[in-house]
């Protein structure tokens, strides 16, 4: 039998960030491939030599890790972790925390993966550093899972106290 789609609030919400992470970074993409040259001629120094907004396409995936069949392996991961973060959603009990980190993953995960499929390389635009040393390149998809897996960990971490001081 098949099971209907139960709209809650909770869903929409879940939704909502998902589609407002992708929209966002697909148009900040957007607008770095449109006012910005590949290779690099220009960049915009935010805060003097720390934070610059510059343009990458990286044909590799997490840092430029780049060798043959990576791709198909990628594709996989991707699926196989969008699977495993669904599947937790409806398992868990309710978190706002693990909700909002696990959606904004999920739409970082989206945002990237739309890059890869259909343009073959991801735009990265932001670079940090201090003294001269740089993290790598990355973009509102990079930060949106960076984020969402500090609040899911956030999250896990806050039930659990919970959890273990309501059994004393």
């Amino acid at each position: 039998m098949i099971h209907k789609l139960k709209l809650s609030p909770r869903w929409i919400r879940f939704v909502l960030i998902v589609i407002l992470v992708v929209v966002l970074d697909q148009w900040t993409k957007g607008l770095t491939r449109a006012y910005f040259s590949y290779p690099p001629q220009k960049s915009i120094h935010l805060i003097k030599d720390n934070l610059i907004i510059t343009r990458v396409e990286n044909d590799g995936v997490a840092f430029g890790i780049n060798f043959p069949g990576i791709h198909i392996i990628s594709y996989i991961g991707f699926f196989i972790i969008l699977f495993y973060l669904f599947h937790y959603y409806r398992k868990e009990p309710y978190s706002i925390i693990n909700d909002i980190g696990l959606s904004i993953i999920i739409g970082g995960a989206i945002g990237n993966f739309c890059d890869r499929l259909f343009r073959g390389t991801v735009t990265d635009m932001i670079q940090m550093g201090i003294s001269g040393y740089y993290w790598p390149v990355y973009n509102l998809a990079d930060s949106a899972i960076t984020l969402g897996v500090i609040l899911f960990i956030l999250g896990t971490f806050l039930q659990n106290r919970k959890k273990s001081h309501v059994d004393r």
